[in-house]
């Protein structure tokens, strides 16, 4: 799992290497110049810089992908080139950007998932309007980016507290925030 800005630079410079074996040396050079992989911008990139020259890596390898399963096996095709793309697609997907810096989505979704069990949690007499808002955009955050035992949680944490928020709050503005993240979860996630 991609969780680093050294990890991102490996999987930059494993692709390099692909490159190497799989294009002629002039190919190779236009390539890497046209990514944005040579070694002085890797070096001044950013950890949001390199996300996106990560982005552009798996977009350049689903074009070559593609092309390459229209033709026969090619001398541009490189063994271990589709693994590499899955398995960096992957580990991207798991990533976004925020304040110019990397999160791991997985982590955000869990410490939403603390802070929303907190918060519903809190007693009727002090539970506000802002805190069903921060429960409808935390529950937002978990349900775009949590795991399916995340959400599962969530939902039943929500269910089992749903009297409690039903007393404070109208009861279609409660409904309408369950049937807006019910929506937005795909149901054979939970």
């Amino acid at each position: 799992m991609i969780n680093s800005y050294g990890e991102i630079l490996k999987a930059i410079s494993n692709y390099k290497l692909i490159l190497r074996k799989a294009l002629p040396a002039a190919r190779c050079s236009a390539k890497i110049e046209e990514l944005g992989i040579k070694r002085q911008n890797i070096k001044a990139a950013d950890e949001a810089k390199l996300y996106q020259i990560g982005l552009k890596i798996v977009d350049e390898l689903e074009k070559q992908l593609k092309e390459a399963g229209k033709e026969k096996k090619t001398s541009n095709s490189y063994h271990g080139t589709r693994e590499f793309f899955q398995d960096f697609k992957k580990q991207l997907s798991k990533i976004s950007v925020e304040n110019n810096r990397l999160v791991h989505v997985g982590q955000k979704a869990s410490s939403a998932l603390v802070d929303v069990i907190q918060l519903i949690t809190i007693s009727q007499d002090k539970l506000s309007e802002q805190h069903l808002q921060q429960i409808i955009q935390l529950g937002s955050i978990i349900v775009e980016h949590g795991s399916r035992d995340q959400k599962k949680i969530f939902f039943n944490a929500i269910n089992d507290r749903q009297e409690h928020l039903f007393d404070k709050f109208p009861k279609k503005l409660v409904a309408a925030m369950s049937s807006d993240l019910s929506a937005r979860s795909p149901t054979n996630e939970i």
